[in-house]
């Protein structure tokens, strides 16, 4: 016979209910989240601030995601859950969204050194093709060229 329960996992730093965990026969099933990720302060609400934050091309999504992968890694390593696949899944999102947010932060740099602010403000967070593309990637080879020259040149 197989029991169904159902736990509520609290953030470890707001001590608030984070989320509804699903468990059948003491193995981890799936998860309700009860926070909005947006929710920067864990108040309770978004702000106007936290939503304008959210909407940011290159934070907003890290933030997002950074609090929806930190209460994964809270469910997996709740003592009644233990789940090392969702550890594993929790830590896989957060790098994900980092590497995401590094790549996009490049590209803002290098469009905004070759095309000017005000092309990188107005391509940021969208993905590179055609032209912008093309102007990062010559950009970046660049870059690249003049560090091996470096490293060539160097004694």
């Amino acid at each position: 016979m197989t029991t169904d329960t159902w736990i509520i996992v609290y953030h470890s730093l707001w001590k608030k209910p984070a989320a509804l965990v699903g468990l059948q026969d003491n193995q981890f099933m799936g998860y309700i989240p009860l926070l909005d990720p947006r929710d920067a302060n864990g108040d309770g609400k978004v702000s106007t601030g936290e939503w304008l934050i959210s909407k940011m091309p290159i934070f907003g999504n890290l933030s997002r995601e950074a609090e929806i992968s930190s209460v994964m890694m809270m469910i997996a390593m709740d003592m009644r859950v233990t789940d090392v696949q969702l550890l594993i899944d929790g830590q896989r999102r957060l790098y994900g969204a980092a590497m995401i947010a590094v790549e996009q932060s490049i590209k803002m740099l290098y469009i905004k050194k070759i095309a000017g602010p005000a092309a990188a403000l107005a391509l940021s967070g969208t993905t590179l093709t055609g032209v912008s593309y093309f102007v990062a990637k010559k950009g970046l080879e660049q870059v690249f060229k003049k560090m091996i020259d470096l490293a060539l040149d160097s004694p």
